[in-house]
């Protein structure tokens, strides 16, 4: 999906860009189940998928500079993100992960 960089406002802009997201978001969902990329949950509309990789994924995160030199990460409490939050505490991080929706705080701290 393109995005037009002309709009006739911020509100048209804002709109096109929150479209394109949702045509991109749709498309590599639908990329990922039929490639087979996924083990589960299915279906995977309106999640951040759990993919194949995702272990590995987080191994080469934690291989950058910029992990290595921080003190606190943030992880989203996904699947996918259960591997990164494991290592980020293993190399003695401090995680923020936010809660699933209905709570009343915006984090949890592991240490």
């Amino acid at each position: 999906a393109v995005v037009s960089t002309q709009s006739t406002g911020h509100m048209d802009s804002t709109q096109e860009v929150l479209s394109s997201k949702s045509a991109v978001r749709k498309h590599i969902w639908q990329l990922m189940e039929s490639q087979n990329l996924v083990p589960y949950p299915l279906p995977l509309t309106g999640r951040i998928p759990n993919f194949y990789g995702s272990k590995s994924a987080a191994y080469n995160l934690c291989s950058t500079k910029e992990f290595r030199a921080a003190q606190t990460v943030k992880v989203h409490p996904s699947l996918n993100a259960e591997s990164l939050r494991y290592l980020a505490l293993k190399f003695g991080k401090k995680v923020l992960t936010p809660p699933l929706p209905g709570h009343d705080f915006l984090y949890y701290l592991l240490d």
